[in-house]
C-alpha cells in the first residue's frame, strides 16, 4: 500500500522547487526585517522567530539547490544534453539561492558561536558555488537567459563571500589576533573636547568602540579614559553607552565590518547594478520568448527579482539610517545631509528593559502554569515556570540616576582621597564576601532585601517619599540580579554555588504553604531547614561520602543567611536600608565588571542587559576595576556615606511613584 498516490508524488515533483525558492525568499524577508529589531527589542517571540528563520534559511536554500541540481542532471541524462524551456527557467533560480545564502546585511550570526563556524560556511560556499556552476554548465544552451544567469551568479557569489568574510572577521580568534594591532594614543582617550548633541554623541561612541571593543570583548586590561566625569550629563553618558553597544552589536552580528568600508561599498554597488540589470533585461527575454516558458515559472522568477531589488533597497535605507553612516557624515562634515536623513532613523538602540524575579512571589505560587502535567511530562515545567516569574520592567531614569551618581561620587572621593566622616557605620561582619562568593551573596542579599522590604513597607512609607523611592530602586536592583542568577547564571557565575543549590531552595519553597508574603518572611527559617533536608537527602542518593561543597551550602543556609537577617533586624530603619543600599550599589557594578566581555556581547542579541550598560559605564567612562569595590561596609566608610546624601536631592528623583514600584 502506497502512502502517497502517484498524483500526489507528481504534484510534489512539480512544485517542490517552486515552493522551496519562495520559502527561501520569505525567510530572507523575515531576517532582514526582524534581524535588526532584536538589538532593541526584548520580546521573546522576536528571538524565537529570528532563531527559526536563521536556522531554516540555509537549509531551505541548500535543499532547493539540491533539487535543481537533481532536476538538470535527470533531464540531461534522459535527453542526452538537450534542455527544454521548462528546465531552463527553474535552473535560472540557482543564483538567487546563492544570493539568499549570503543572507541580509542585518544578521550574519544569530549567536557568537556562529562566527566560530566561518570555516563551515566557507566549505558551504565552495560546495554550493560548485553546485550552481554545475547547474549553469549543464543548463547552458547559449540563450539570453544563460547570460542573465551569469550576471546573477556573480551577484550571488559576492553576497555569499561577504557573509563568510564577515563571520571570520567576528570570530574570537581573529579578534584576538588583531588586538596587537590596536594602538591607543592619549589623544584617542581624550573625549573632553566634544559636545553633547546627537552627532557628537555618536562620534564619541564610535571612537570608544574603536579603542575598547577588542580589549573589552576579551577582558584585556584597558587604559583609563581621559575625561572629566562631571563634564557631561547623565543623559549624554547613557546615550554614548547605548550607541557604543550598538556599534559592538553591529561588529559581531551584522555585515557592518565590511559594509562601511570602501571595498564593501564597491561590492554593494556591483551587486545592486547586476541585480537591477537582470530585473530590467528579464522582461525583454520573456517578451521575446513569451510562449516558451511556463506562466507559473515566469511569475515566480518575477517575484524573486522584485524580492531581490526590494531587499537591496531596504538594506540601503537601513544603511542610510544607521548610526555608523551618521558618523561617516560627521567625519566628512556633511551635517546638513545628516539632518535630512533624520526621518529614516529610529531612536531605539536597545530594549531599555530590566527583568525582575522575586523569590517571595515564587514561593507564593502567584502565577501557576497552564497544563502543568503536560509540561511536566515534556520536562518543560521548571524552565517555563522560571520564565513566567520573570517580569519585564522598563528602566526609568531615576534608577540610572541613582547608580550613576553613586559611582561618580565614589570615583571623586577615591581620587581626591577624601577622609571618612566620623559617623561611619560600624556593623559586625555578616559572614558574606561578594568578592569571593558572588552567587551566594546575591542569593542572601536578595532574600534579605525582599524580606526587609515586605516587613518594613509601612515604616518606609511613613519615612517620606524620597526614602520610599530609594528603597524601591534598591529592590529593583535586587530582583534584577536574582533574575540573572536564576535565568542567566553564566553572567555572574563564580563557582560558589553548585548546580543543585538554587533548585533545592526553589523546590523547598514550593513545599511550604503560605497565606501571605508577610507569613513567608516570618517563616523563612522553616524554608531554610527544608532546603537543608533536601540537600542532605540528595547527597545520600548521589553519594555515600561527604561532600565539602554540600556541607558549605548547609552552613550557608543554616547559619550565614539567618545571621544576615538577624544583623539587619537589629539596625534602625534608616541604618538598615543604608547597609542594604550600599551593598547593592557596590555589588551591582562589581558583578558587571567581573562578567566576561563575551557574555556581555552574547546578550546584546536579545535586546541587551542593563548589567552590560553598567559595565561599560563603570569600567570605561569612569575607570573602575573590580579591585575598587569592597565587600563590607565597615571596610569602605567613604562610599557608604555617599548613599543617604543622595536622598537630599529630590529634584533628581522626580518621576511618578508607580514607575518605581518593585512588586513583581
Amino acid at each position: 500500500m502506497e502512502l502517497f498516490s502517484s498524483s500526489m508524488r507528481k504534484l510534489w515533483k512539480e512544485w517542490n522547487l517552486r515552493v522551496s525558492v519562495l520559502l527561501s525568499l520569505a525567510l530572507q524577508i523575515i531576517l532582514i526585517t526582524l534581524g535588526n529589531r532584536r538589538k532593541h527589542n526584548h520580546k521573546l517571540w522576536i528571538s524565537i522567530v529570528v532563531w527559526c528563520a536563521y536556522l531554516s534559511a540555509d537549509v531551505v536554500a541548500t535543499f532547493a539547490l539540491g533539487i535543481s541540481t537533481n532536476n538538470v542532471s535527470e533531464i540531461y541524462d534522459k535527453k542526452c544534453g538537450s534542455m527544454d524551456a521548462n528546465t531552463e527557467l527553474p535552473a535560472f533560480w540557482a543564483p538567487f539561492l546563492l544570493l539568499h545564502l549570503g543572507g541580509p546585511d542585518t544578521i550574519t550570526a544569530y549567536a557568537l558561536e556562529d562566527n566560530e563556524l566561518w570555516l563551515r560556511h566557507f566549505l558551504g560556499l565552495a560546495i554550493q558555488t560548485g553546485m550552481a556552476i554545475y547547474i549553469f554548465i549543464t543548463a547552458w544552451i547559449g540563450s539570453h537567459l544563460s547570460i542573465l544567469y551569469l550576471l546573477m551568479f556573480v551577484a550571488g557569489l559576492i553576497k555569499y563571500g561577504e557573509r563568510t568574510w564577515v563571520l571570520r572577521k567576528a570570530s574570537i580568534k581573529t579578534i584576538r589576533e588583531s588586538i596587537v594591532d590596536v594602538g591607543i594614543s592619549s589623544s584617542d582617550l581624550d573625549l573632553t573636547g566634544f559636545g553633547q548633541d546627537e552627532g557628537y554623541t555618536l562620534f564619541d561612541a564610535y571612537r570608544l568602540v574603536r579603542i575598547y571593543f577588542r580589549p573589552l570583548f576579551l577582558n584585556f586590561k584597558v587604559p583609563m579614559l581621559v575625561t572629566n566625569i562631571t563634564s557631561t550629563t547623565l543623559e549624554h553618558r547613557f546615550q554614548i553607552i547605548e550607541a557604543a553597544l550598538g556599534f559592538m552589536y553591529d561588529n559581531l552580528y551584522t555585515k557592518a565590518p565590511l559594509l562601511y568600508t570602501r571595498r564593501g561599498l564597491e561590492l554593494r554597488v556591483i551587486t545592486f547594478f547586476l541585480t537591477s540589470s537582470v530585473s530590467v533585461l528579464f522582461p525583454v527575454v520573456v517578451i521575446h520568448d513569451k510562449h516558451k516558458f511556463s506562466n507559473t515559472d515566469v511569475t515566480i522568477t518575477f517575484i524573486l527579482l522584485v524580492g531581490a531589488i526590494i531587499l537591496e533597497l531596504y538594506s540601503a535605507v537601513l544603511v542610510l539610517s544607521s548610526d555608523r553612516f551618521h558618523v561617516w557624515l560627521i567625519e566628512h562634515g556633511k551635517l546638513s545631509s545628516m539632518k535630512a536623513l533624520e526621518c529614516f532613523r529610529t531612536q531605539n538602540r536597545w530594549s531599555n528593559n530590566m527583568s525582575q524575579f522575586s523569590l517571595l512571589s515564587f514561593i507564593m505560587k502567584e502565577k501557576p502554569l497552564p497544563c502543568p502535567n503536560i509540561l511536566k511530562h515534556l520536562c518543560l515545567d521548571k524552565k517555563l515556570e522560571k520564565q513566567r516569574y520573570a517580569a519585564d520592567m522598563e528602566i526609568h531614569n531615576n534608577l540610572k540616576t541613582l547608580i550613576f551618581l553613586y559611582l561618580q561620587e565614589k570615583a571623586i572621593a577615591q581620587r581626591a582621597q577624601i577622609p571618612p566622616r566620623v559617623d561611619s557605620i560600624d556593623v559586625g561582619h555578616m559572614g558574606l564576601n561578594f568578592t569571593e562568593e558572588l552567587e551566594k551573596s546575591i542569593l542572601a542579599w536578595h532574600v534579605a532585601t525582599d524580606i526587609r522590604y515586605e516587613l518594613d513597607e509601612e515604616d518606609v512609607k511613613r519615612h517620606g517619599h524620597a526614602f520610599e523611592l530609594h528603597c524601591g530602586l534598591i529592590c529593583q536592583i535586587s530582583r534584577y540580579m536574582f533574575y540573572l542568577m536564576v535565568l542567566h547564571p553564566n553572567m555572574i557565575s563564580d563557582g560558589s554555588m553548585n548546580q543543585i543549590t538554587l533548585p533545592s531552595i526553589l523546590l523547598a519553597a514550593r513545599s511550604l504553604e503560605f497565606t501571605s508574603k508577610i507569613e513567608a518572611c516570618q517563616r523563612f527559617n522553616e524554608l531554610l531547614t527544608i532546603s537543608e533536608t533536601y540537600l542532605y537527602r540528595r547527597r545520600l542518593v548521589q553519594s555515600e561520602g561527604e561532600n565539602d561543597n554540600d556541607n558549605d551550602i548547609k552552613i550557608f543556609l543554616k547559619n550565614r543567611l539567618p545571621k544576615l537577617l538577624r544583623t539587619l533586624s537589629q539596625q534602625a530603619l534608616e541604618e538598615r536600608w543604608k547597609i542594604i543600599s550600599w551593598t547593592w550599589l557596590e555589588m551591582f557594578p562589581y558583578a558587571a565588571i567581573k562578567c566576561r566581555g563575551i557574555q556581555h556581547a552574547q546578550h546584546l542579541k536579545n535586546g541587551g542587559e542593563f548589567l552590560t550598560h553598567v559595565w561599560f559605564m563603570a569600567s570605561v567612562l569612569i575607570g573602575f576595576t573590580h579591585e575598587d569595590f569592597t565587600p563590607h561596609p565597615s571596610a569602605d566608610p567613604i562610599s557608604i556615606n555617599l548613599v543617604m546624601p543622595l536622598l537630599k536631592r529630590p529634584h533628581l528623583f522626580d518621576f511618578p511613584e508607580e514607575a518605581t514600584n518593585p512588586q513583581v
